[in-house]
């Protein structure tokens, strides 16, 4: 038999048993998606077809393609890796798996990011602070004492330390004011 005619049959028959080679395949893989079957099974064809000596081995075409796509079969349960579900992978103590962190409507990177560069600039701004008016700033709006407690404290007047206080607040309010 010619190549020409050969390769004539083999479009015929995956032509006609199209539906009973999705079929088999469907019956031997449950878990496979309707497109890695259509891949198998082109993929199975292209190499048969543009066989440059099929007529020579094959006697039997129908027998030949069910034992090429059983082997077809065989190579994917080998290359076949286990996948994991994004509802499986359990991220934190929260019980929240990674589906929900990503795709949490309440989560939002970009304050997050944003915050987290805010609080570098006050820090890098409390730290640029005078000792004096660092350590008034500190005391009284980190630590919450009052001014009477820092004058008895510290032996200082209550004056100067609101000076102090309120020369920080003002150099603070001068560095910070693009994030207002």
């Amino acid at each position: 038999m010619a190549l020409m005619e050969r390769q004539t049959e083999i479009v015929d028959f995956f032509a006609k048993e199209q539906n009973h080679l999705h079929d088999y395949v469907r019956s031997r893989l449950a878990d496979i998606s309707e497109m890695d079957i259509e891949d198998l099974l082109q993929d199975l064809f292209i190499n048969l077809f543009n066989k440059a000596d099929i007529s020579l081995h094959i006697e039997n075409l129908a027998a030949y393609i069910y034992r090429s796509i059983q082997n077809r079969i065989i190579d994917y349960l080998r290359k076949k890796k286990k996948t994991t579900s994004l509802d499986e992978i359990i991220v934190q103590a929260d019980g929240k798996t990674l589906n929900d962190k990503v795709f949490d409507p309440d989560s939002d990177v970009e304050k997050a990011l944003d915050r987290q560069e805010l609080h570098e600039k006050l820090y890098e701004a409390i730290n640029s602070l005078e000792p004096k008016q660092r350590a008034v700033w500190v005391a009284t709006e980190l630590d919450e004492y009052s001014f009477s407690e820092l004058a008895q404290m510290w032996g200082e007047p209550m004056g100067t330390l609101l000076a102090r206080k309120h020369r920080a607040v003002k150099k603070l309010q001068a560095l910070l004011k693009d994030y207002r």
